[in-house]
């Protein structure tokens, strides 16, 4: 029909076009649409059944010139299933998309993502990245104590803090899941090993320049490096995930979890090989010192980041306990998996979980309704 009619294919597509635009629809963007993902169909469901067309595309998928998703999925609440689809872009974003530094096709996705910021809604904007947020959280009194001492990898601070610490950790200031990660060990003998998150042994260190050899490895991404703490119960690494998303008016707790690390390894991250569970084997004093510290944390870390930062949505909040029951900063994440809160709650508690999105946009065209008695707009919020 595209083909043999182009007047009458247009026609009809600028007819849907309009008809969405009076609807709600809302749409999730992943790089990766084949991936099942449990959470995001629990979403897709509770929106359907309150009346929202639900689609998922990636920004790679986009015919910008008319503003159309040309091979992506809609959400069918009679099937549960999601069918290919055409359709415009929705009037609303929900982005879980992960990039990645070394994946050319990120940053063709970045920049399409950036135009759709111009057409649509986003439920919330994405944090930069590791070392924005460690600035951003610094400036807080209550928040610095909890964070570890951060700076940017260069030869200055890596000789300065191979010196001082000893046993480093190094990040990419862009990356998720555990990925990229290396740590930096001294042994007996005084010489440095460097090793990946599974603890295997990448090189050892030489004595004249180890900032090359380092850098070498890491491919000239950007890092940034701390100490290294040991947060481990057992000799298996694990921290504490605490999941939070935006209410009408203030944040809260949408479920919680322990992420615990394969024995003898460095990190907990579920894509890492961690498993999940709901408690720790903490005694009832060190409990409440926990729980005293989170506290004091929790409530201001959303607060401070809005400062700098809006609008957000939800954030992942990664917490590591050292030996003396010390609560650390280990990393905020605007784009948190769900697979820890999932596991770690009830069935009954999940539509709780999934009402989220549907829960931020109702706040939207609430906005939206206030706006328009004022300035007499019917679709402001529809750019």
């Amino acid at each position: 029909m595209q083909t043999v009619y182009p007047y009458i294919y247009g026609l009809l597509q600028r007819l849907k076009r309009e008809r969405l635009k009076e609807m709600t629809t809302l749409g999730i963007l992943q790089l990766d649409t084949s991936e099942y993902n449990p959470y995001l169909n629990g979403v897709a469901s509770l929106c359907a059944e309150n009346g929202y067309d639900i689609f998922r595309f990636s920004p790679l998928d986009v015919d910008r010139e008319h503003g159309l998703v040309q091979r992506g999925l809609q959400y069918n609440s009679y099937t549960n299933k999601w069918l290919d689809a055409t359709f415009p872009i929705p009037k609303y974003i929900y982005d879980r998309c992960f990039y990645s530094s070394k994946d050319k096709s990120s940053y063709h996705a970045i920049s399409i993502v950036n135009e759709i910021k111009q057409m649509s809604t986003f439920l919330g904007i994405g944090l930069p990245n590791k070392w924005a947020v460690h600035q951003w959280l610094k400036r807080n009194e209550h928040l610095s104590p909890y964070l570890m001492p951060t700076q940017l990898l260069n030869r200055s601070t890596f000789q300065s803090y191979l010196n001082f610490f000893q046993d480093l950790v190094l990040k990419p200031i862009s990356s998720s899941g555990g990925k990229g990660i290396y740590f930096i060990f001294k042994k007996e003998d005084g010489s440095h090993c460097l090793t990946d998150a599974s603890n295997k042994l990448v090189t050892i260190l030489s004595d004249k320049e180890p900032y090359t050899q380092v850098q070498s490895i890491l491919l000239k991404d950007n890092y940034i490096i701390q100490p290294y703490k040991n947060l481990k119960r057992e000799n298996r690494p694990f921290d504490y995930r605490i999941v939070l998303q935006k209410g009408e008016t203030n944040w809260y707790i949408v479920g919680k979890g322990f992420r615990v690390g394969k024995e003898n390894t460095n990190v907990s991250n579920i894509h890492s090989g961690g498993s999940v569970q709901k408690t720790m084997p903490f005694s009832k004093r060190e409990k409440n010192h926990i729980n005293k510290q989170i506290g004091d944390i929790l409530p201001r870390i959303p607060e401070q980041l809005e400062k700098h930062h809006s609008p957000l949505f939800e954030l992942g909040v990664d917490l590591g306990i050292d030996e003396r029951n010390k609560l650390w900063i280990l990393e905020i994440n605007s784009k948190p998996g769900y697979q820890t809160v999932l596991r770690t709650t009830g069935k009954t508690v999940w539509r709780r979980i999934f009402s989220g999105p549907k829960n931020r946009i109702e706040k939207l065209e609430k906005n939206l309704d206030r706006s328009d008695l004022h300035d007499g707009s019917s679709n402001r919020l529809y750019k």
